[in-house]
């Protein structure tokens, strides 16, 4: 694949709406222009509250984690389940932080704008990723990442 997926392709994966999503997930794999308009693409949705249809609904009430990389080094945005709400969780060079919230939409949009606040030059690089493996980061990474599922 050759050319850049479009703004439908890259919003249909996100929604989990393909049936076939190798030959997309090859080109993202590849593909650091797709793969930060993928993660803005999903950022600007979750944060769109106007825009209710049920696929938007679906998408802002999944727990969200983002990897970005900074200048400073990674940094990790997680919405994680806590107790009977959830919590924004952030970490990296700069510390830990986290605050709680009643929605998991709130934790997600909450992670979205205090990471745009933090970091408000950041682009989007090969290295920063939306829902990140634990095997693709480095061991010390891999120490910090508490998945609870």
């Amino acid at each position: 694949m050759s050319r850049h997926l479009t703004d439908e392709e890259l919003i249909k994966y996100a929604l989990r709406s393909l049936a076939n999503t190798v030959r997309l997930q090859q080109h993202l794999f590849k593909c650091g222009d797709c793969l930060r308009r993928l993660v803005e693409l999903e950022a600007t949705v979750l944060a769109d509250r106007l825009a209710r249809t049920p696929e938007m609904i679906q998408l802002a009430d999944r727990p969200l984690f983002i990897c970005h990389e900074t200048a400073e080094g990674m940094v990790y945005c997680r919405a994680e389940k806590c107790g009977h709400g959830w919590r924004a969780h952030r970490w990296g060079t700069k510390g830990e932080a986290g605050r709680r919230f009643r929605f998991v939409s709130e934790a997600n949009q909450d992670l979205i704008s205090t990471f745009r606040e933090m970091y408000p030059e950041h682009r989007c690089t090969r290295r920063c990723r939306l829902n990140p493996r634990l095997n693709a980061l480095s061991p010390f990474e891999t120490a910090d990442v508490h998945l609870r599922r």
